[in-house]
């Protein structure tokens, strides 16, 4: 029996995967590296199988009540009114929609759920001893690192895991030039309540709802024209989607490159890594976060029925490159075009049942959702 579970990371996956096995009776410590809870707005989606999951954990009221649920996606080619929809009222489950809610609420309904007194933050990791269970453990304050016992480690501290670097694990994947531009904004002009993707010929511009009447932007940048500047930022969307932004609604504004990226393996002598951690997909679709909590919700399973974690592995690696191939097609229809007739042609195909249901469901991962 393992009495000494230890989490090493505070954001949403190793939140929810300690607070998964305190409910199954686990007493789980988790070490955070930074001081405080981070004010994170990156991930902000998500789907169908972890409504599911949060909601047998009783909190999906408490996610509903922070978000703002979206049942449609409309898709605009050159013209001001879309030419297609995605509609996720359509998905044959409970969970019809997507809820979209900052990374930072997100991570506070954790907190609360999981008691605040369990995560102790300004500790850094700085040695592992998987033969002897121990972790070296330092704070700001301690000139010298002191030891933590463990029975079991979970590795949740993101894409740059020490824990992974430590011990030389392959991290192979592709990073790809595409290349964007985010920022939330203070107030919806779309004033609706669906996801708007305009691939327009110079590349995608995506805009999603977000809760007090907010929205989020992400822009393509033109690699004829690259543009890192919130002015260009702003010009770009008034020009391609005929909406003003003022500079004193925005804020947020980032510039990121996108990769997928995977472990060579998932199980440690003694531990799991889970999350970043263990795989890094391009954030275009919103499954990156969500592919996390699924794996952990998987692991967690397998971990308390006794189940051989090798056999975990195999399918959360399957699970991993299935997300990755659909992040790199969502890509794919994001990117400059020359010929709108075919780019037309193509949305048709995919858009319109029975392809459509397909479609649909892999961009919600409700493949995922449990009967």
């Amino acid at each position: 029996m393992f009495k000494r579970l230890v989490v090493l990371g505070a954001g949403p996956v190793g939140l929810l995967t300690a607070l998964l096995l305190k409910r199954q009776g686990m007493h789980v410590t988790v070490y955070e590296q930074n001081a405080k809870p981070m004010n994170d707005y990156r991930a902000i989606a998500i789907h169908p199988p972890c409504l599911q999951m949060l909601d047998q954990l009783g909190l999906l009221q408490a996610f509903i009540s922070r978000g703002r649920t979206v049942t449609q996606c409309d898709v605009f080619l050159q013209h001001a009114h879309p030419q297609f929809h995605m509609d996720f009222s359509l998905l044959p489950h409970p969970y019809p929609y997507l809820l979209m809610i900052p990374q930072s609420q997100t991570q506070d309904i954790l907190l609360n759920a999981l008691g605040r007194g369990a995560i102790h933050y300004g500790h850094k990791i700085v040695s592992v001893d998987f033969e002897n269970r121990r972790l070296g453990v330092q704070t700001v304050t301690q000139k010298q690192p002191q030891q933590a016992p463990f029975d079991f480690l979970v590795v949740a501290d993101g894409c740059r895991s020490f824990v992974r670097r430590a011990f030389h694990i392959g991290f192979k994947g592709t990073c790809y030039q595409d290349s964007y531009m985010m920022a939330d904004c203070t107030h919806d002009p779309c004033a609706g309540k669906q996801i708007q993707i305009r691939l327009r010929q110079r590349g995608v511009i995506e805009s999603y709802p977000l809760p007090n009447q907010q929205r989020r932007w992400v822009v393509r940048q033109d690699p004829a024209h690259p543009e890192n500047s919130l002015a260009g930022f702003l010009n770009c969307i008034e020009k391609q989607c005929q909406v003003t932004l003022k500079v004193d609604d925005v804020h947020h504004f980032s510039t990121y490159r996108v990769s997928n990226r995977q472990a060579d393996y998932f199980v440690l002598p003694c531990g799991v890594m889970l999350g970043d951690a263990a795989h890094v997909v391009s954030p275009t679709g919103g499954q990156g976060m969500n592919l996390g909590w699924v794996n952990a919700d998987s692991f967690v399973e397998t971990f308390i029925k006794g189940l051989p974690l090798h056999v975990w592995q195999r399918q959360a690696q399957k699970r991993a490159r299935q997300i990755m191939r659909q992040a790199a097609f969502n890509m794919f229809w994001g990117r400059p075009y020359r010929s709108h007739m075919l780019r037309r042609w193509m949305l048709a195909a995919v858009l319109k049942e029975p392809v459509a249901a397909f479609f649909r469901k892999r961009f919600s991962m409700s493949q995922f959702v449990k009967p």
